[in-house]
Parts: C-alpha cells; sequence; structure tokens
C-alpha cells in the first residue's frame, strides 16, 4: 500500500505534470513535442523560468542538456544528477520523461528547503536533450554526449528528415551554453513510467531497475526498380515495397517465434521512393531493432535475418543493403545500492520489485558509463506508452515522487561514503 492519499495530495508532481502538459498537448491527453522544436523550446523556457525562480542555479552545455544545481558550478563538491527528458515520441503520451524532470525539480528543491542535501555534495535538476530519438538519430543524444560515447560534433550533425540539424536547431532557439559537468557528476536517479504492465498487474508501488536489456538496430534499404504500377507484367516487377514488407513480416515473426518473451522485434519506420501511387517504389529505407536480454540471442537473430533477407532477395530480385549494427550492451546495475535504494522506499511503507529495463533511457547511458546510477519505475495503466492514451494515476505520481527522494538521499549518502 503506498503513502498517497486517496486524492493524491501531499506533492508537487501530479501539478507541475499538468501546467507542463499544455504545452503541445495533443489529441486530448497526449504531447507532441518533437527534440529542438519550437514547443520543447516552450517547455525548456519555462523549465528554466521555474529553477531559476525556485533559486536553482541554471546552466546549458553545448548539446543543450539543462542543469538546475543547488549551489553554482564552481563548487568542488560531488555532483549528484536527478532527471529525465521533455521532448517526446509524436503524438506521445504526457507522463514519459517529463515525469522525471518534473520529480527532479519537486525533489531536488524539497530536500533543498528541508535540509536534507547533506553539506558535502551538491545536488542538481536535468534535462536531457533528445532521449527519444524521434525527430534526431541517436536516441539518448544529449545524455550519451555528456557521458562521452557520442562526440558531439557528431550529435550536432545529426539532420532530420528534412535535412535540418541539430545544430542548426540550437542555434536558432538558443539552446546550447558553454557549461562543463560531465567530469563532476558522482551519482544519478531517474523516475520514469514504467512502459510496461508489470507492477499494475502484481499490484507494486515501484520497481527498481537491476538491469538493461541489450538492442541491436541497423539501417537497411530495399532495393528495387521504379515502373508503371498498371502495365507492367507482375512477373517484371521487382517492386522494393513488396520486399520490405516480407523483410519487416520476417522480423515481426522472429519476435513471435519466442513464446518466453525474450526478444522484441520492431519496424517502426520507414521511407518509400519515390512514394508515387502509380510508380512501384525503387527504394524503401526502414530502421530494424531486436531487443533482449541475452546478446548472443540477438546475434543469432541478426544473422537469422540476414540469411532470410537473402532469400527474399533470391525469389523477388530485391536487394538489401544492411547499415552498420549498433550494439548497445545488456548491463546490470550496481546490485549494492539498489539494495539500499529498495530498502530506504521499503521504510516509506511502498512495495517494490526488482526489474530490468527493456526500454534505453538516459539512465542507462549514465550507468554504462559507469556513474552510480538508480532507476525507478511507477506503474503505467494497461503498459500503454508512446501513445497520448498513456496514464499514470496521480497516487503513483507521489509515490513515485517520495520514492525518488528517498534514493536520492541514498545517493547523495553513497556519494559522501566513497
Amino acid at each position: 500500500m503506498g503513502i498517497a492519499g486517496e486524492d493524491g495530495t501531499g506533492a508537487e508532481l501530479p501539478g507541475l505534470l499538468e501546467r507542463f502538459s499544455e504545452i503541445g498537448r495533443k489529441n486530448g491527453t497526449g504531447i507532441e513535442r518533437l527534440a529542438l522544436s519550437d514547443l520543447d523550446a516552450t517547455a525548456r523556457g519555462e523549465l528554466q523560468a521555474l529553477w531559476a525562480e525556485r533559486g536553482l542555479h541554471v546552466y546549458r552545455d553545448r548539446i543543450g542538456n539543462q542543469f538546475g544545481l543547488v549551489q553554482p558550478l564552481d563548487s568542488a563538491k560531488p555532483l549528484v544528477l536527478v532527471g529525465s527528458h521533455l521532448d517526446s515520441q509524436p503524438d506521445g503520451g504526457r507522463f514519459d520523461g517529463q515525469v522525471g524532470v518534473l520529480g527532479a525539480l519537486a525533489v531536488v528543491c524539497g530536500m533543498r528547503d528541508r535540509g536534507l542535501i547533506p553539506s558535502g555534495v551538491n545536488v542538481g535538476a536535468v534535462n536531457w536533450t533528445n532521449e527519444e530519438g524521434a525527430r534526431f538519430q541517436p536516441s539518448v543524444m544529449g545524455s550519451s554526449v555528456f557521458a562521452g560515447v557520442l562526440s558531439l560534433d557528431a550529435a550536432l550533425a545529426s539532420s532530420d528528415t528534412r535535412e535540418v540539424r541539430v545544430a542548426d536547431e540550437l542555434e536558432r532557439l538558443s539552446l546550447a551554453g558553454d557549461a562543463e559537468l560531465a567530469g563532476r557528476v558522482a551519482g544519478y536517479a531517474e523516475l520514469h513510467v514504467e512502459q510496461g504492465p508489470r507492477l499494475e498487474e502484481e499490484g507494486v508501488d515501484i520497481g527498481v531497475v537491476d538491469g538493461t536489456w541489450a538492442a541491436y538496430k541497423a539501417d537497411v534499404v530495399a532495393r528495387g526498380v521504379q515502373t508503371h504500377t498498371g502495365p507492367t507484367p507482375m512477373a517484371k516487377r521487382i517492386d522494393a515495397l513488396y520486399g520490405a514488407a516480407r523483410a519487416i513480416a520476417a522480423v515481426h515473426e522472429l519476435g513471435l517465434a519466442r513464446t518466453d518473451g525474450r526478444l522484441h522485434t520492431a519496424v517502426a519506420w520507414m521511407r518509400i521512393t519515390p512514394n508515387s501511387p502509380n510508380a512501384t517504389p525503387s527504394a524503401v529505407e526502414f530502421k530494424v531493432e531486436l531487443r533482449g536480454p541475452d546478446e548472443e540471442l540477438l546475434a543469432r537473430t541478426r544473422d537469422e535475418l540476414l540469411g532470410l533477407l537473402g532469400g527474399i532477395t533470391a525469389e523477388s530480385g530485391v536487394a538489401f543493403e544492411v547499415g552498420v549494427w549498433s550494439e548497445r550492451r545488456a548491463e546490470s546495475f550496481d546490485a549494492a545500492l539498489a539494495d539500499e535504494v529498495e530498502r530506504s522506499v521499503r521504510e516509506l511503507r511502498l512495495s517494490t520489485k526488482r526489474m530490468p529495463t527493456i526500454a534505453g533511457h538516459d539512465a542507462v547511458v549514465m550507468n554504462a558509463a559507469g556513474v552510480p546510477t538508480t532507476l525507478l519505475f511507477v506503474p503505467s495503466h494497461d503498459g500503454i506508452t508512446h501513445n497520448a492514451a498513456e496514464f499514470t494515476s496521480d497516487v503513483d505520481l507521489v509515490n513515485g515522487e517520495a520514492a525518488l527522494a528517498a534514493a536520492v538521499q541514498r545517493l547523495c549518502a553513497r556519494v559522501l561514503a566513497a
């Protein structure tokens, strides 16, 4: 049983979430704030103003990550960051990412105001740039640049489907700064919605993440011959869309074949050339992703898929160009830290569950970079996410804010003891 009352009173997060959900509201309950768009800039400006109003010291780095620190950056104290992201998916939900950024604001200011931040630690909130990867690739861009696993130049050169670069939008919207914080961070905490059904189904208040799934991703191009959809004989056609459709079905069926649930596969983006109703496509670009906890299984699945693509080529004449596979490894979170955080959360009379994260998050990047990291989940109704119907109750938000505060206090104690 959680600590929140029936009406969800006693915490800031629900009210903050409602306020920020007006920025880019779409489809009634959803939002659309693609990274580095005008609406993203509006939300960032609102956040920065609120941080300053609350007395936090505000900074931005060269990829546009925003930081609101309790003490100035020139403090020599180790820094514990708390946060997530404000950008969304197209037609996205209002809880994904926002919960972590606004929960960080509430927790950081609340701890400061109640004298709960140890004197030897600096604590700050963060909004990471382009976590979603919906407009610019790769995803988790801001945290990856911060952690040193993606070069700033590569991130700035990334462009959207209209050939607008990250660098262009950072300049147009005046979102970048010159702060250097990366070497100062000694701990990171993030609150996020689960984006799956397990916590709700099992009646658990808080998920404590203990590891990540691996992910293999690649860009694929199906090549055919453009011709008229009417007079060209069927046997003479080399239709790139037909080949791509068979490939996409194969990707889906590879995931379905694993009845143990340890393989998730998807194609969720494609671009057709020339995309005319009267011409068979000459090219179809699409993105393949394979996710699972077992990297050997992912490697075997990748090889099996490549074999299936070869078979489609032999039968249809459609050729496939497969780009370099990006491979995100499965990682474990610090088990001792997870134990400490879980004990602290249970002291609040909140139930907990150890679980992996299947989705990528900024916390995954920070953990992989060797920063002591804790990632907490609150329930997602019916597991729906990346959708306007995404929902987490006020009671669960209040519980999440309390759990995050407990986790940050535990993380501060860990940093001081190091």
